[in-house]
């Protein structure tokens, strides 16, 4: 369990600089917006349905951003709480990122999968945070204990 508080912090840079792939490959847009931060799709990367849009949001951007305030964000649990509850900050970095990635997806246009017209990312993004709570339920009784 300390070894997965660790990878979760060094999971969350790494997740926030590997978004800018999404930059440079032209993927993992939002939907066409008018917003001042908007990003320029070349119409070759555009799905068909928005070939007349120029403007989307830049999802890859939020996500990049949430994920370096998450990386902060364990790396004080780190400090203050990995000591008290072993797994404790993994059970917090996959309720987080999975929060991140369902708002992300709701922007997102381009899902690489999608289960009954739901993404598969929302859909593993709602286990994880189950998964995450039970855990760190879990982690908290049996240190009462």
């Amino acid at each position: 369990l300390a070894l997965l508080d660790s990878f979760a912090c060094g999971t969350s840079i790494a997740q926030a600089i590997g978004r800018w792939g999404n930059f440079f490959n032209s993927e993992a847009f939002g939907k066409p917006t008018d917003v001042f931060w908007k990003l320029y799709i070349p119409p070759e990367h555009r799905p068909s349905q928005y070939i007349y849009d120029d403007y989307f949001h830049p999802t890859f951007l939020y996500e990049s951003i949430f994920d370096l305030l998450l990386f902060f964000v364990l790396l004080f649990l780190m400090k203050n709480l990995a000591h008290k509850w072993q797994g404790a900050v993994f059970c917090i970095y996959l309720i987080i990122y999975s929060t991140i990635r369902i708002f992300v997806e709701t922007l997102r246009v381009d899902s690489a999968l999608n289960v009954l017209g739901i993404p598969i990312a929302k859909i593993m993004s709602c286990v994880f945070i189950l998964t995450g709570g039970i855990i760190f339920l879990c982690c908290v009784k049996e240190k009462k204990n």
